[in-house]
């Protein structure tokens, strides 16, 4: 993500939660230029760097951006492969769940953080 490139200029971004210690917030450009909350990215394994995982969201971040020469190469930080599945039934607000796991040398994978969505913001 070009981060000398003005953020009104960017449809979104992201910040922490400020009601979970390690949640992250996905917020949108919305008509009146500002920003509404989309989506959450919660990390559900307490062994990771919350440092990390603010990488991992900027990724994210930078993907639905469309900025894709941006987003960075985190395989020698984490030592894993990450993995996901997209559940296929809508939560009770109606946004798409992804899960999201690390794939590490024993071959299994452990659960490492959800990401909600607001239906149409993945297309």
């Amino acid at each position: 993500m070009d981060f000398n490139k003005p953020a009104e200029q960017r449809a979104f971004r992201y910040e922490r939660n400020p009601v979970a210690e390690r949640g992250f917030l996905i917020l949108r450009r919305n008509t009146q230029d500002r920003f509404d909350p989309v989506g959450d990215y919660l990390v559900v394994d307490d062994e990771e760097d919350l440092a990390l995982s603010e990488k991992k969201v900027m990724n994210l971040v930078a993907l639905l951006n469309k900025d894709e020469s941006y987003v960075m190469d985190l395989g020698d930080l984490t030592g894993t492969q990450s993995r996901f599945h997209i559940k296929p039934e809508k939560t009770e607000r109606g946004q798409t769940q992804m899960v999201f796991y690390a794939l590490g040398a024993q071959g299994v994978s452990k659960e490492n953080a959800v990401l909600s969505i607001d239906e149409g913001v993945l297309v």
